[in-house]
């Protein structure tokens, strides 16, 4: 990737749809139309475009008898990898002896790591919801032997049960949950139970433990279907 790009900014007094349709004609780069100004960016340099805009507007406003300005605008700028800004933006995290990493960071021997890579649409355990399940979890798992993960996202909950020594099931109504949950699983070498794309009122067990990681409302839908799939014992 290129360090730096090229973005001219054009701002026709009119007709900024003869404009647009002008500058796609000129160049193979995409468009944004943002209030009043037309956007190019490129990694080229942008001058010949600019000078031939500027004509442009110039032989329109001889050819509709009317006085069209145009202003312009040039500016290099810093390609920013955003990938890589998003990779510095997640630090590990350290629950109870759970050591909460991505996959692009180093192990830590002194914890028990569990490795995430985070989907964009699914946690990498930093929300404190997330760590409040956690710290749950903890406190609860003693007496249990199973365990289901309601909305799973990620699968960061069934996977600390797992390697509590619970058996995990999983669900998601997300079937890009489910995957992302999958990898994650298979990154850690542990396997959980069973999967399916659903929610609690699909499961066909009872369980000793009930986790779910998911908004407010609709925990209130689905209270009393996580009753009735929880172990009374």
């Amino acid at each position: 990737m290129q360090k730096f790009y090229y973005e001219l900014v054009v701002k026709p007094s009119s007709n900024i749809e003869l404009f647009s349709d002008f500058i796609l004609d000129l160049t193979d780069e995409a468009i944004e139309l943002e209030n009043d100004s037309i956007i190019v960016r490129s990694v080229n340099e942008v001058n010949e475009l600019e000078y031939g805009i500027k004509l442009f507007a110039t032989e329109l406003s001889q050819a509709i008898k009317q006085n069209i300005e145009v202003e312009t605008c040039v500016s290099k700028k810093e390609n920013i990898d955003w990938f890589k800004e998003y990779q510095q933006s997640i630090t590990p995290i350290e629950i109870g002896n759970f050591y909460i990493r991505t996959t692009w960071h180093e192990e830590n021997p002194n914890f028990e790591n569990i490795i995430i890579n985070p989907a964009m649409a699914f946690g990498s355990g930093h929300h404190e919801t997330t760590r409040s399940c956690i710290k749950l979890i903890l406190n609860n798992y003693h007496n249990c032997k199973t365990m289901l993960d309601v909305g799973c996202g990620s699968g960061i909950l069934s996977m600390v049960g797992t390697k509590l020594g619970l058996q995990a099931d999983i669900c998601d109504t997300d079937e890009l949950a489910i995957a992302n949950s999958k990898e994650n699983f298979s990154l850690n070498n542990v396997r959980f139970n069973k999967s399916w794309i659903g929610s609690a009122n699909s499961a066909e067990n009872s369980y000793d433990l009930v986790v779910a990681n998911i908004v407010a409302d609709v925990l209130i839908i689905i209270s009393n279907d996580l009753i009735k799939i929880l172990n009374q014992d």
